[in-house]
């Protein structure tokens, strides 16, 4: 036992975590975002510690392979979490799948806003403007200054994340399932994961409609009228559309076509 409380085989498997990590938007897209990737990064430990459970192990991968849209550096805290639950479940522990998921969902969208706001906001822009003092003179550091700045602080966050995140999964969680505060702290996720699902869907989906209605010499936009009575409405109504076509078991690619095909007909229409 290290001095940090962890097993060799633990830090040996968060170590593979912080490798695995620097690729979870080698497969970004539109429809799970990073979900790939972040099942790509526990794909070794899950074969593990489902070894001699198969069912589990593909529900595992399946539950490990959905939407997810974070930061991949503040992500990292989320991995050693979810591996940490993971292993829990596995050894027979109180975790089930929906608290797994539940916690994941509430907890990517502030990672994302922590990261977004010390990398995207803070360190990428003092790098970049130390770099640029030396690369307007001709000088290559500029760009090793901001590749050290921004690339290497990128790196170094990850470790302590994923180290912070398996241990909140392994004490912290176990104390609060002992206590039966757990169904609390589920039920409070599960809001917030709502939450973040609404606030994703009227980010990323939009649907316009340039239609007016005429009114002698007045002229009044429809989506102004609809977005006084319902803003995003429309995003809402395609939302649960997609939804049921996905409860439909219409497969993916099928629902993409439709959309596309949709929106071409509306657009030579004038509709939207």
């Amino acid at each position: 036992m290290r001095k940090d409380g962890l097993t060799t085989q633990e830090v040996k498997d968060l170590k593979q975590i912080w490798r695995r990590s620097n690729l979870i938007n080698g497969s970004m897209q539109a429809i799970k975002r990073q979900g790939m990737g972040f099942c790509y990064t526990l794909i070794p430990l899950l074969d593990r510690v489902y070894k001699d459970d198969e069912e589990a192990r593909i529900e595992a991968m399946q539950r490990n392979n959905e939407f997810l849209n974070s930061h991949a550096s503040t992500v990292t805290f989320l991995m050693g979490l979810t591996y940490a639950l993971e292993k829990s479940k596995a050894e027979g522990g109180p975790v089930t799948g929906d608290v797994i998921r539940n916690i994941k969902t509430s907890l990517m969208g502030p990672l994302a806003g922590i990261g977004d706001s010390i990398f995207h906001v803070t360190l990428r822009v003092v790098g970049a403007g130390i770099g640029i003092t030396f690369a307007e003179q001709g000088n290559p550091l500029g760009a090793l200054i901001f590749l050290l700045i921004y690339g290497g602080c990128f790196q170094v966050i990850k470790w302590p994340l994923i180290k912070a995140g398996y241990t909140v999964g392994t004490k912290y969680l176990n104390d609060l399932f002992e206590k039966g505060l757990i169904h609390s702290i589920t039920k409070a996720a599960s809001i917030l994961g709502l939450s973040m699902v609404g606030c994703l869907t009227a980010t990323l989906v939009s649907a316009p409609t340039t239609l007016a209605i005429t009114f002698g010499e007045a002229e009044v936009s429809l989506q102004e009228t609809l977005d006084g009575i319902l803003p995003n409405g429309l995003s809402l109504v395609v939302l649960f559309v997609v939804y049921w076509l996905v409860k439909k078991k219409v497969s993916v690619v099928k629902i993409i076509f439709l959309i596309m095909g949709f929106g071409i007909l509306m657009n030579f229409l004038g509709v939207m």
